[in-house]
């Protein structure tokens, strides 16, 4: 059914309106709808005729009354109460997207945070293998230096070759025995 405050702006404009058997002049400015509206609705008549200047009906409108209640309650009731409810939908609807975003966002942040774990693990571990690689060649190398000096040492044959291997020895300090001297 057709609310009365759309009924009341439908065109052509009354000038005036009949509820039952009282007519009530419609203002010429201001909230005119809202102020004739709240007029309809203190009488509470059952049926209401839009009146054109000349007394002719333009249009009738047949209101709904609830006889058990003391009063009809007023459209603008039961628009506010259709606003508010709309209001608290929307609200809800407004909550219930911040939080799934929420969500959405906290579910990036710990992939993001895993992945990053995952991918400081594996630089640790090409990190252990690296350090471990350079101390086993420094080692090779050093190894090879001390055997290359040893050998240069022995094709000399002098008296000075223990006393290369004595400081071979201790420069090198825990690296494995110099192969060929038995120490």
């Amino acid at each position: 059914m057709t609310s009365l405050r759309h009924w009341l702006r439908r065109a052509p404009r009354p000038t005036r309106i009949r509820a039952d058997a009282q007519e009530i002049q419609v203002p010429t400015s201001g909230h005119w709808v809202a102020q004739v509206e709240e007029t309809i609705a203190s009488l509470a008549p059952a049926r209401v005729h839009a009146l054109a200047a000349d007394g002719s009906i333009l249009r009738a409108l047949e209101l709904e009354r609830d006889d058990d209640a003391p009063s009809a309650p007023t459209p603008t009731t039961t628009t506010t109460t259709d606003n508010a409810a709309q209001l608290v939908q929307l609200g809800r609807l407004l909550l219930d997207a911040s939080e799934a975003g929420a969500k959405r966002h906290a579910a990036a942040y710990e992939l993001a945070f895993a992945k990053q774990t995952e991918l400081l693990a594996i630089i640790a571990n090409r990190l252990t293998a690296l350090e471990t690689s350079w101390s086993r060649a420094m080692r090779d190398t050093a190894q090879a230096q001390a055997d290359a000096i040893l050998a240069s040492a022995q094709q000399s044959n002098d008296d000075s070759t223990s006393a290369i291997t004595a400081m071979l020895g201790a420069a090198m300090g825990n690296v494995a025995p110099l192969r060929g001297t038995g120490t």
